[in-house]
C-alpha cells in the first residue's frame, strides 16, 4: 500500500481485542507496531502500546499525528451484536463516530488506513456473498459496521475495507473467541447449544491476520475484500469437528435453533462470504475448518 514496506511503523487500534492481539503478534516481525486500547490495558510484546478512546476526535488526531505511523488497521470496535442493540448510542459513537475520527486523522497525514469490517452487514437471506453484492443489516451492530464502510468508500484514496467472518482460535488479550468459549465448556463437561441454522464461513485467526498483512503490504486504499474460510458451516458441524478434535464427546453438543434462544439483535441466517477475490488475487487460501481446529488443538498441546 504506497509506502508500506518493512519496519514501517503500523498503528493497529482494538489491541487488547482478540483479533487485535492477533494481528499485532503478526505484523511484529515485519513492522514497528503502535497498538492502542480503550478500557483494557494490554502487554503485547515488542509492540508500543497507548490508551485512545477514538470517539475522541482532538485525541484521535494528536495520537496519529504522534505516532506518525505508516498505515493504521481499524480493528476496533463494539462487536457484541446484542450490546450494540442495548446501547445503540454508545455503538454508534465507537463504530462510525469512531471510524470518522480515524480516517479525518488519516487524510491528515495522508497515511492509509485499513477498515476491518464484517460478514454482518449482509441481510443473511442469500448467503455466498462476493464483493459485488448489496449489504442490506439487520441488527443495530451491521449498521454501524455497514455506515463506516460507506464513510470508508467515500475516503476511497485513503481506506481499504476487509470483512471478516467469525474467528476461532486461541485466545488472546481481553477478548475470547468462539472456540475459546466451546473449548471452555466442554473441558468442564457442560451442556453447549449450538446453532444448527445460521451459516457462516469461519476463519482460524492466524489466517485471518495473514491475510490482513498481505492486504497491507501488496492492496490499494479503494479496495474492497471479502477475507473468509472456504468452509460454509453452521455451528453445530462445527462443534462436531471440534469435539473430535479435541477428544470430547459429541454428546455434550446440544443441536439448537436460533428460534429457541433468545437475543436483543436480530440473527441473520446465512452471511457466509465468497472469498474468490481474495484469494485469486493474493494467492492466499486461508484453511478449512478440520485444519484450523487441529492446528489451534497442537497450539494448546505446545503450551500446556
Amino acid at each position: 500500500m504506497g509506502k508500506i514496506n518493512q519496519n514501517s511503523t503500523v498503528f493497529v487500534t482494538g489491541g487488547s481485542g482478540f483479533l487485535g492481539c492477533h494481528l499485532c503478534d503478526q505484523l511484529r516481525s515485519r513492522f514497528d507496531v503502535h497498538a492502542s486500547y480503550n478500557s483494557n490495558p494490554c502487554s503485547l510484546q515488542h509492540c508500543r502500546t497507548t490508551q485512545l478512546d477514538i470517539t475522541d476526535h482532538d485525541h484521535v488526531v494528536e495520537t496519529i499525528s504522534q505516532c506518525s505511523p505508516s498505515l493504521i488497521v481499524h480493528a476496533a470496535a463494539v462487536s457484541s451484536p446484542d450490546v450494540c442493540e442495548r446501547d445503540p448510542s454508545r455503538a454508534w459513537a465507537v463504530n462510525v463516530d469512531g471510524t470518522k475520527n480515524l480516517i479525518t486523522a488519516a487524510m491528515k497525514r495522508a497515511v492509509p488506513l485499513i477498515y476491518v469490517s464484517t460478514d454482518m452487514v449482509f441481510s443473511g437471506q442469500e448467503g455466498n456473498y462476493t464483493e459485488n453484492d448489496d449489504p442490506a443489516p439487520i441488527n443495530f451492530y451491521g449498521k454501524t459496521k455497514r455506515e463506516a464502510e460507506i464513510i470508508c468508500r467515500k475516503a476511497s484514496d485513503t481506506c481499504t475495507i476487509v470483512r471478516i467472518t467469525l474467528q476461532y482460535g486461541r485466545g488472546r488479550g481481553t477478548a475470547r473467541s468462539f472456540s475459546d468459549w466451546l473449548l471452555h465448556n466442554l473441558s468442564a463437561g457442560s451442556k453447549v447449544p449450538l446453532f444448527y441454522d445460521q451459516y457462516r464461513t469461519p476463519t482460524y485467526v492466524k489466517d485471518t491476520v495473514r491475510g490482513i498483512e498481505i492486504i497491507a503490504l501488496n492492496g490499494k486504499p479503494g479496495d474492497l475484500y471479502h477475507l473468509a474460510g472456504p468452509d460454509r458451516i453452521d455451528r453445530h458441524s462445527f462443534g462436531r469437528m471440534f469435539a473430535a478434535v479435541f477428544s470430547f464427546p459429541e454428546s455434550l453438543l446440544k443441536r439448537t435453533a436460533m428460534a429457541d434462544v433468545p437475543s436483543a439483535a436480530a440473527r441473520p441466517k446465512d452471511v457466509s462470504l465468497d472469498g474468490k477475490k481474495f484469494t485469486d488475487q493474493f494467492n492466499f487460501f486461508p484453511r478449512g475448518v478440520y485444519d484450523g481446529i487441529r492446528k489451534m488443538s497442537r497450539e494448546y498441546a505446545e503450551t500446556t
